[in-house]
């Protein structure tokens, strides 16, 4: 940061700062990432930036993101950015996606049809892949609540096709699309797929925080549905409590609270098992890249600023987890459940 104290032009800085936060929000480093916001509440709101857009438009559009003000304020400010975005700043669209998913968390499909449609059109106008993605499986939720699932299964099959085709498996974004297309696949009776979209849902896991917290909540709440069809009652305990964390810090999204609470309620009814593989924790799920990796326990421990003893202790429940007794053993099996990368 100290860097950034030696611009000389506040709407530069503060523009940076904007960027830097969303760059650690999408990281899934929330401290680092408030760190970065609180750069940016320091700047000036006023200036015109070299793009043109105002950087009143830009804190507006980190504010969005953010959501810390409840879905009516984070349309507000979609379009208080909108407004003073760009014409060529690609994060329009990002703004008018996000105006559609307010009237989505409002239950309000009337208006968040429109809106996203418009968005996905915009999206694919400008070569945005990732967006793109979300956007069609912000629209699987309205098919969805239409019961028009053949819709559902075609819009994330597409954005599937996306992720895959750009190299997009580690995005932050592609966490809810494998979490549809997993829920997809369930309802088409195919709980082989559906485990292996769930896999691959899961290894981002670690990403998702209170700092981007729509998204983070809709994935780890469809993962949920499609853990309870499975009769995964850990899978489905574990990203429920990772959902329930998120709420804590950002309790005003509209109907996911409410969500949140029936899939706990259904939670209640199932019989508890063994934990497996599904009832990894966000924060096992972060160490498991790194047991694929020669680095010693201590090494890795430096890596995620943790002790030794806490990873050795992290390591002890991946085995127990996965049911394996090694290192390579975790790192093959792991590997064949899609929580790590070929």
């Amino acid at each position: 940061m100290q860097w950034l104290k030696d611009m000389t032009a506040a709407e530069y800085y503060g523009a940076i700062a904007v960027h830097g936060s969303l760059i650690f929000a999408l990281l899934g480093q929330p401290a680092e990432a408030e760190r970065w916001v609180a750069a940016a509440e320091h700047a000036s709101p006023a200036g015109i930036l070299p793009d043109g857009s105002t950087m009143e438009s830009t804190l507006a559009y980190l504010r969005a993101c953010l959501c810390r003000d409840g879905v009516a304020g984070m349309r507000r400010d979609a379009r208080i950015a909108w407004d003073g975005l760009s014409p060529a700043s690609p994060y329009r669209a990002t703004m008018l996606y996000t105006e559609g998913l307010s009237y989505l968390l409002e239950d309000d499909p009337a208006r968040a049809e429109p809106v996203l449609a418009r968005a996905l059109d915009v999206t694919a106008h400008i070569g945005a892949p990732p967006l793109t993605a979300l956007v069609l499986v912000q629209q699987c939720s309205l098919a969805a609540q239409r019961d028009s699932w053949p819709e559902v299964t075609a819009r994330a099959q597409r954005a599937v096709a996306i992720v895959e085709t750009g190299h997009l498996d580690d995005y932050w974004t592609s966490a809810l699309v494998y979490a549809w297309a997993a829920r997809a696949a369930m309802h088409q009776g195919d709980s082989a797929q559906g485990r292996r979209y769930l896999g691959r849902a899961s290894r981002l896991r670690p990403v998702l925080s209170y700092m981007l917290p729509v998204v983070s909540v809709q994935t780890l709440l469809e993962m949920a549905r499609s853990y309870i069809m499975l009769a995964d009652r850990a899978g489905a305990a574990a990203v429920l409590t990772q959902a329930q964390g998120i709420l804590q810090q950002r309790p005003d999204l509209g109907h996911l609270p409410a969500q949140a609470g029936r899939l706990q309620a259904r939670l209640a009814t199932m019989e508890a098992r063994a934990a497996g593989p599904s009832a990894l924790t966000a924060a096992e799920l972060r160490l498991l890249p790194l047991l694929s990796t020669h680095l010693p326990v201590p090494e890795i421990a430096g890596e995620l600023f943790l002790s030794p003893h806490t990873v050795k202790s992290e390591m002890k429940s991946i085995y127990r987890k996965l049911g394996v007794t090694s290192r390579t053993q975790a790192v093959t099996r792991s590997r064949e459940l899609g929580l790590l990368g070929l």
